[in-house]
């Protein structure tokens, strides 16, 4: 892994997390064990148990599958001019996870999961979790992002941290906004591993 030189820009808007991303990584977030109450939930976390007093899910579990399933799973539910990017490198034992709850209301999500736009994709060992996203509906101007020197297919890659979650995306270029996210991990790794998920990433 590269070293690389952050250097952090702060965002004039306000923090509004909204969207399929955020239900999405809150479940796979609740998944692997942050229970509510627990002093590891995050403010976003607390709230969505709130609301969702009955969520209950277990670990994720793993799915085994083949990168050809996948894309027809994401193409069946894309957009036919939308790009498909997936990655070449996954942290060891990591596979496709199994549909999961993502709402509160008892019903799972297809995973992977497209909506015209966009999809997401979870992969999981059993304990922790990796989510490769295009196109979320989430406002990913917001908060603070550290500028990584790794890129993506030639695009800069920004990095941002929160509790319990690390979220890489790539720069916001114009180009189709990819961002991996992740937590659940053993050890101080995290963030490395999903950057070299992120520069993994190929067009399918």
């Amino acid at each position: 892994m590269r070293a690389w030189r952050p250097r952090v820009w702060r965002s004039g808007r306000p923090c509004a997390l909204a969207g399929l991303t955020l239900t999405l990584v809150i479940a796979a977030a609740a998944a692997i064990g942050c229970g509510a109450g627990s002093a590891s939930s995050s403010a976003m976390m607390e709230a969505y148990f709130r609301a969702h007093p009955a969520f209950v899910d277990g670990p994720l579990q793993p799915a085994p599958t083949t990168v050809e399933k996948i894309l027809a799973d994401i193409r069946a539910g894309l957009d036919p001019d939308r790009e498909i990017w997936l990655p070449g490198y996954l942290s060891d034992g990591f596979v496709l996870a199994a549909p999961y709850n993502g709402d509160g209301s008892g019903s799972a999500y297809p995973n992977p999961h497209a909506w015209g736009r966009g999809y997401g994709v979870t992969y999981t060992d059993g304990a922790g979790y990796i989510m490769v996203m295009a196109n979320s509906d989430d406002d990913l101007s917001q908060g603070e992002w550290i500028p990584l020197a790794e890129t993506m297919a030639g695009r800069h890659l920004r990095l941002q941290r929160g509790p319990g979650i690390v979220v890489v995306a790539t720069a916001d270029d114009g180009g189709v906004a990819l961002l991996v996210s992740g937590g659940g991990f053993a050890g101080d790794h995290l963030a490395a591993e999903l950057v070299r998920v992120a520069e993994s990433l190929v067009r399918r």
